[in-house]
């Protein structure tokens, strides 16, 4: 398997301590430009060919934005990037064989703040080689199994929940069973097996349940809970991890997929997750559509299952007109018979976007924005699209999946506003869910107001030290259920002199925390380290309102 190009970068070694030159009026206008060095994180030895893009950091700004400025570093690892014009950057670094910080989006590069005709020197970055795991995926009979996928996966909080997440995209087994995962982080993992077309489960006696294979982990057991851990270092190359995969007691699920008037869909998808599902990505064990709208799902454990069926031959997600419901089967040691799961037309639910209390220009930007429906946690959901936002402020989402959703907009033009309330019917549910079991809800009025306020601030080192690429500036609601919402949370980098600031943010209380480390989500980590409550500054924060903060870094441990 190609090795991927790793995003980002891991730390910042050193900064220049040069302030810009005194410039005339006439040289003010000049562009700006970086320079520096990447290294081995463990040799120190320069690297070739490593490609830099700087990326503006515009408010509002989309991600496929492109850079800047960048470049390519020469056998000296150098590089420089010029024409850079005034204002706030993002550096990001990617080299084959070298990792990113977990959850290496742009927002874990480091943030640069740059004046006009500036020349910054002296940059240093490390970056990590990577790690690799491989061995091989052996049947209960010791025999190499082709086509296995084979994850290396990691726990994490998300909005509140510990959870098993990939770390990676994962490998697929060769004919020989065997399976090598590249670009992994150093780190302790669990490894998992999923076979998407397992073999047919070998009946039993009379009276006796089918064995048949199911998700495994390393070294060849069913349960996460009971998996070894595989620790790997940087740079290092584990083999030998045999996973053995094992036979269980599997039963099956019979039903009918129907419409709303009781009629047999022709046309329909259907798959069963388990309902306290504890991983993102496991895609449940699935079945195509039977004409005559019977279905039957097999080699399923016992235990509790989520069986949804939507319209379409394509699977999930596959069409923006995709319907689909759900309900719940309880497996307990034999097969389930006569499940009906009736798909009923989509709710449409309209609504209106309002602006309030901003500048006329920002008034006027409401054909932007789109309106989506976010699942409340883990979801295996099918066909909600976002809905475009009309000149007058009016929307109408489709509804295609029961279930509970939050309700979001947003605009890449919404620079100067904050997202101030959701109503639905008569109350409020900003950051909660609305249960649409039960079909459309609403009227819905989202509220958008251009009074935020604006939280500045900066790190506390050392005198002689600098912040680490790594380090987030962490603001979180105090408000438990904004904070375990989708919107509770935002994190900014911070800069060459460790500053930071938030703009634009909704009035209430926050938390406001410096987490570093190599974390796969250090925003939702770092409220599990001991020295939050004695490192993390409360604030409360006012319509048009502004304060600084000075914080001292909590480094986020591994767990």
């Amino acid at each position: 398997m190609t090795l991927r190009l790793a995003v980002c970068f891991l730390s910042l070694l050193c900064a220049a301590d040069a302030q810009p030159a005194q410039k005339s009026g006439k040289e003010e206008s000049k562009t700006a430009s970086v320079e520096g060095v990447v290294v081995n994180a463990l040799t120190k030895e320069p690297i070739r060919r490593a490609e830099i893009s700087v990326i503006a950091r515009k408010p509002g700004q989309q991600m496929g934005a492109g850079p800047a400025g960048s470049a390519v570093t020469d056998a000296e690892g150098k590089f420089r990037v010029t024409e850079l014009e005034e204002g706030s950057y993002l550096i990001t670094i990617r080299r084959t064989g070298f990792v990113s910080p977990r959850g290496g989006s742009l927002s874990s590069a480091l943030n640069l703040q740059l004046k006009a005709g500036q020349e910054l020197k002296g940059l240093k970055y490390a970056l990590t080689p990577q790690a690799v795991i491989s061995g091989r995926v052996l049947d209960d009979e010791g025999e190499p199994v082709q086509n296995a996928n084979v994850m290396s996966m990691i726990q994490r909080s998300v909005r509140g929940k510990r959870l098993w997440m990939p770390s990676g995209p994962g490998a697929q087994t060769n004919d020989k069973g065997e399976f090598r995962l590249t670009n992994v982080p150093a780190g302790k993992y669990v490894l998992t097996v999923q076979l998407w077309q397992p073999p047919a489960a070998v009946e039993g006696r009379p009276g006796q349940a089918a064995m048949g294979y199911v998700t495994s982990y390393y070294p060849g057991v069913t349960d996460i809970a009971q998996a070894t851990p595989v620790e790997t270092t940087a740079g290092s190359e584990s083999s030998g991890f045999d996973i053995s995969l094992k036979k269980v007691p599997v039963f099956k699920i019979r039903g009918r997929a129907l419409n709303a008037e009781g009629q047999p869909i022709k046309d329909f998808f259907a798959a069963v997750v388990p309902r306290e599902q504890l991983s993102y990505g496991a895609t449940g064990r699935m079945i195509q559509r039977r004409e005559d709208g019977s279905f039957e799902i097999a080699n399923v454990p016992s235990g509790s299952w989520v069986l949804q069926v939507g319209t379409g031959r394509g699977g999930p997600m596959s069409s923006t007109e995709q319907q689909s419901a759900s309900t719940v089967v309880e497996v307990n040691g034999q097969d389930v018979d006569g499940v009906e799961v009736r798909v009923r037309p989509p709710a449409t639910i309209q609504g209106n976007v309002l602006i309030e209390a901003a500048p006329e220009e920002q008034k006027n930007i409401l054909s932007t924005f789109m309106v989506s429906l976010v699942p409340d946690g883990p979801s295996f959901t099918m066909g909600n699209q976002p809905s475009r936002v009309q000149p007058d402020g009016s929307f109408a989402i489709k509804s295609n999946t029961s279930g509970r959703y939050l309700f979001n907009a947003y605009s890449s033009s919404a620079t100067a506003l904050y997202l101030a309330s959701v109503r639905v019917g008569n109350q409020e549910y900003l950051g909660k869910p609305v249960d649409l079991s039960a079909g459309a809800a609403g009227p819905v009025k989202i509220i958008f107001r251009g009074d935020g306020g604006r939280i500045t601030g900066s790190i506390e080192l050392p005198s002689e030290d600098k912040p680490p690429s790594n380090t987030l500036v962490v603001l979180i609601p105090a408000d438990p259920e904004l904070r375990n919402s989708f919107m509770g949370r935002s994190a900014h980098p911070v800069d060459q002199n460790g500053g930071f600031s938030f703009d634009n943010v909704r009035p209430g209380e926050y938390y406001v925390a410096a987490a570093s480390g190599a974390q796969y989500n250090v925003t939702e980590e770092v409220e599990q380290e001991k020295e939050f409550e004695s490192k993390a500054v409360k604030v409360r924060v006012t319509a048009g309102g502004s304060g600084t903060v000075q914080l001292e870094p909590i480094v986020v441990a591994e767990r």
